[in-house]
């Protein structure tokens, strides 16, 4: 998409709001040139040059100008708000339908991290364009026209305006490092935010799963907070440099009136020609700096435009394509209602029970078929098959995370939808690659949720993490880095079993978490697994729960070979032989 394409279509989403937009603004920049041409005429009327008119028609028409000038502005306002905000708003919406629903055509999509930063900045610098070139029209007729006057008046006059532009220069300069200093203290705060909602969408199953969206969303508004105080402090500075440049060029009216001295001494400048004069100035700087600023805009938004594009993965026909948008009333989908779509009504578990269930792919391809088998309260059951069995769809069906092509699962007796199962405070689920925040130890347990001491000692001491805590110096106050990058391969692995324990559930549901750990580790921590007394469905392969397994689920190509316990199966099972005797030439 060309800039122009890009700028006609938002402009045609818009086109009355863009168009009044131009007017007001028009309106408020062309007016000034109505006020200089009454100043001069006033400052003519008192010194009794060149002007024989009425005072008070003067008065009046520069009272109604600038009433006139006062409404522009705040229609103005209100509709550049209104105009940015729906065009970011709905460019921002294509692009997360279009991120959401493909999520890797052709690998061409980006990292969440890279997505997140595009629609922040790139967004932001396309949408500025349209309201700097709505500026331009306004600007040019009012420069046009009063710099005509002012190089007829005296073109020296005009050059003396440089010296007060260097001043603003030098200070601008001078003032870099303190200006640096603000900014990047307000983009590492910005950075946190958008950080963290990368991580909300790598870990947005578990924290679904896991039952944490308010406590999660709650963490998020404290970052939020922070940001927004760097980012006023940030803008207050920069406030005083305007008011510094402001101040610099009254400063240059000064001089101004230095220069003009000669010429006013010799009666060949008049002080009303003077007031027109430094009354146009600053609107004819303004104009310039515009302009270069909008060429510059232009080059910038061509790349965020071209970027854009690239995020669009096709499944939108363009991310300007109208779309409704929610701006004039509240809208929170956390606190949708779920309860028609919940488990929680249906009571404790007594037994959930898989009949006929399958998972197919887009392409009709199934992943798992005919799966049958139930589960009982206190009981552990294992998946277990190789790489490509199926193991971990089947666990994502039961948890709630994929919706079940074919087949039914019962929870006591009742079939319930993969909604129900996501949304209820009854399953936990465990992947096999989690996910962590950049925090500490102790609020990726709890996921910001609230909780007794207790629910992290028992979390600590399900997980076999107990015997960690005390080797780091911070203890549960260790910062355990982006996606746990300072712990071990097992420790993230404990650290995210210790998570779904935070919370005591029917059904815990964990996806092949204990392959990083060693074998005195792995035994204790099985160990403590089957003495809980808590439900499990368990993805694995390791004998050491397999010994322990009260049930066992043999999965070869998608389909459940044998069901039955550890010393059945190896009789009766050809794979579960094979895949018991890999673990002892292991």
């Amino acid at each position: 998409m060309t800039l122009k394409a890009f700028i006609t279509s938002m402009i045609n989403y818009k086109r009355n709001t863009y168009f009044a937009n131009i007017f007001f603004w028009g309106t408020v920049y062309i007016l000034p040139a109505l006020t200089g041409i009454i100043n001069k005429s006033l400052f003519d009327f008192l010194t009794g040059t060149h002007y024989n008119g009425n005072s008070t028609t003067l008065l009046t028409i520069l009272i109604l100008t600038s009433f006139v000038q006062i409404l522009c502005i705040f229609a103005g306002l209100l509709l550049h708000v209104y105009q940015d905000f729906s065009f970011s708003c709905l460019i921002r919406k294509n692009l997360l339908i279009s991120y959401l629903k493909k999520p890797n055509v052709q690998g061409r999509n980006p990292s969440v991290g890279e997505f997140i930063n595009n629609l922040q900045d790139d967004v932001g610098q396309a949408v500025g364009v349209l309201g700097m070139l709505q500026e331009i029209p306004g600007y040019a007729l009012f420069s046009v026209f009063s710099f005509t006057i002012l190089f007829y008046l005296d073109p020296v006059i005009t050059l003396t305006i440089i010296v007060p532009l260097l001043f603003i220069l030098i200070l601008n300069n001078y003032l870099k490092s303190y200006v640096t200093s603000y900014h990047k203290t307000s983009r590492e705060k910005t950075s946190l935010v958008t950080t963290f909602i990368a991580e909300i969408f790598n870990s947005v199953l578990t924290v679904k799963s896991l039952h944490a969206e308010k406590d999660v969303t709650e963490k998020f508004k404290l970052l939020g907070i922070e940001r927004k105080k760097a980012m006023i402090k940030e803008r207050i500075f920069l406030l005083i440099i305007d008011s510094i440049s402001n101040g610099t060029v009254q400063i240059g009216t000064g001089l101004i009136l230095i220069v003009a001295s000669a010429a006013l001494a010799k009666g060949d400048f008049t002080v009303g020609e003077f007031s027109i004069f430094v009354y146009y100035i600053p609107f004819i700087n303004e104009f310039f700096y515009k302009i270069g600023r909008y060429y510059v805009q232009t080059k910038q938004a061509k790349i965020s435009i071209e970027r854009l594009e690239q995020l669009n993965l096709d499944c939108v026909s363009s991310f300007t394509e109208p779309t409704p948008l929610y701006l004039r009333h509240s809208f929170d989908p956390l606190h949708l209602s779920f309860k028609e779509l919940s488990i929680d009504t249906l009571g404790s578990l007594k037994t959930l029970e898989l009949q006929n269930l399958g998972y197919s792919f887009s392409d009709n391809r199934w992943a798992i078929r005919h799966i049958n088998f139930s589960i009982e309260p206190g009981t552990i059951t294992v998946i277990v098959g190789r790489i490509g069995s199926g193991k971990s769809t089947l666990l994502k069906c039961v948890a709630g995370l994929l919706h079940s092509t074919e087949g039914n699962i019962n929870w006591n007796g009742t079939p319930v939808v993969s909604s129900a199962l996501l949304n209820s405070n009854k399953i936990s689920y465990t992947p096999q690659t989690p996910q962590f925040f950049n925090t500490t130890i102790e609020e990726n347990i709890k996921l910001f949720r609230e909780g007794p001491p207790s629910a992290i000692d028992r979390a600590l001491y399900l997980s076999r993490l107990d015997s960690d805590i005390p080797k780091f110096e911070q203890g549960l106050q260790t910062y355990i880095g982006n996606n746990g990058s300072v712990i071990s391969g097992g420790q993230k692995q404990r650290l995210a079993a210790a998570r779904m324990f935070f919370e005591n559930t029917d059904l815990y549901i964990m996806d092949d978490i204990s392959n990083g750990l060693d074998n005195q580790t792995k035994q204790v921590f099985w160990s403590r697994i089957s003495d809980s007394n808590h439900t499990f469905l368990i993805s694995s392969n390791q004998k050491e729960i397999l010994l322990r397994a009260h049930q066992i689920v043999v999965l070869k190509n998608g389909s459940m070979e044998a069901v039955g316990q550890l010393e059945e199966l190896l009789v009766t099972s050809p794979e579960m032989r094979l895949l018991w005797l890999e673990q002892f030439n292991e």
